[in-house]
């Protein structure tokens, strides 16, 4: 990770803890908590991982992501930290999914895809809609937020 000033000066760089196999499989989804300043990242597979950041950049936690059927996903593609309800929002562009989780990212719900390569994801709640990026079609999609 490379921390950029405005005027695009490098301030710091810091390693992620990801062993990737390959190099397109890597760093994809990021989230802020403005609680405590920890940024979170998510690898996109092999291996799928959570990786959490506390405000200095230093490594808080790293966590295999691995969810039992029917939350189940083969990649990870965005990430959305809901702060008001402490929930994760992951989006997974290849299986067609997203799975809200708690902190400790114990699965909630899911949601199905109807389409493929939706790779970011942001929630407002004042408003009840949530958003999703398409890759494939260079779409921003925005949905009402579903009832839980």
């Amino acid at each position: 990770m490379i921390q950029l000033t405005t005027e695009g000066e490098v301030l710091q760089i810091v390693d992620v803890p990801v062993e990737s196999t390959n190099l397109n499989d890597g760093l994809e989804g990021i989230a802020w908590n403005p609680e405590n300043n920890h940024v979170f990242i998510l690898n996109e597979k092999n291996p799928r991982m959570f990786i959490e950041l506390d405000s200095e950049f230093n490594l808080h936690r790293s966590l295999p992501v691995s969810f039992n059927p029917p939350y189940n996903m083969s990649d990870l593609a965005g990430l959305f930290f809901f702060q008001e309800k402490q929930e994760f929002w992951i989006v997974s562009d290849d299986s067609k999914k997203i799975v809200v989780t708690d902190t400790d990212l114990n699965p909630l719900r899911g949601y199905a895809l109807s389409g493929d390569k939706f790779e970011g994801i942001a929630v407002d709640a004042n408003a009840g809609r949530l958003y999703l990026v398409n890759d494939r079609e260079n779409s921003l999609y925005v949905f009402k937020l579903p009832e839980k």
